[in-house]
């Protein structure tokens, strides 16, 4: 008996639970009144109507939060895109701080004289924790791609010619480093070629050597290059003459020889 009864109270128990559980789960699910003669006469529940405010304030809120967000996101974007173009106009900066416009280009890359380039370049990035640059950055915006690249092939030839080792390895690294610059930018080869302004060029051996140079750059480690140097050369030049006239050019020249005569 005594079995029987702590069953029919545990019974009891179960049941008020499952009530109680009921309870709550009509209470929150928003369909709570389904009298015919309210829909009938177009009048909605007050408790859904209740349950439908809240979830469109909650949602309204929500909705606010997420706006406010996102212009915030694009605030700090738009930011940051200052800042980048700020610190490449710190090329600019330190080309006219050094003066590049007034120097000639040739006495500038001496070996004295690009040492102390890089000498300045160093102290400058020193007093600067955001604003970096280089010294092929710095050439760059003093004296232009077309010029700088032509000047580096010039006098890396004429220091192969001396026998001044240092020179060339310097000049090397120098184009190189105007190579990278171009790649880190996401130049292609036509790109370069517009940079090196070599349209305007017919018989300067030394835009096909850096034109070649870029070439293989880009091309390294592709199973099948996208880009070679002859059709830079034909869809840069638009015309057999010009081509033929740079080939010929450079046929005449031991650095690049080799690579016009195939």
């Amino acid at each position: 008996m005594r079995h029987f009864s702590a069953a029919v109270l545990v019974a009891v128990v179960l049941l008020a639970n499952v009530e109680r559980a009921i309870s709550k789960l009509i209470t929150d699910y928003p369909i709570v009144n389904h009298d015919p003669v309210g829909y009938q006469n177009g009048v909605t529940p007050k408790r859904l109507l209740r349950r439908f405010d809240e979830e469109s304030e909650e949602r309204a809120i929500g909705g606010s939060s997420i706006s406010r967000l996102t212009i915030k996101i694009k605030r700090d974007m738009s930011k940051f895109t200052e800042k980048v173009k700020n610190l490449n106009k710190y090329d600019n900066e330190l080309a006219v701080k050094f003066k590049l416009a007034d120097r000639d280009i040739d006495k500038i890359l001496t070996s004295a004289n690009l040492k102390k380039v890089t000498e300045q370049v160093k102290k400058a990035n020193a007093k600067n924790i955001f604003k970096k640059t280089t010294v092929i950055g710095t050439l760059t915006a003093g004296y232009g791609d077309d010029v700088l690249a032509k000047a580096i092939a010039t006098i890396e030839q004429k220091a192969v010619l001396e026998g001044n080792s240092i020179l060339k390895q310097q000049m090397r690294a120098l184009r190189q480093d105007q190579l990278m610059r171009w790649k880190d930018g996401g130049n292609s080869a036509n790109d370069v070629f517009k940079l090196l302004k070599a349209e305007n060029v017919r018989d300067d051996s030394r835009m096909f050597l850096v034109l070649d140079d870029y070439v293989k750059l880009v091309n390294r480690k592709k199973s099948d290059p996208g880009e070679t140097l002859l059709n830079t050369l034909i869809k840069g030049f638009k015309s057999d003459d010009k081509v033929g006239a740079l080939l010929n050019a450079a046929k005449k020249e031991p650095d690049t020889m080799e690579k016009a005569l195939q």
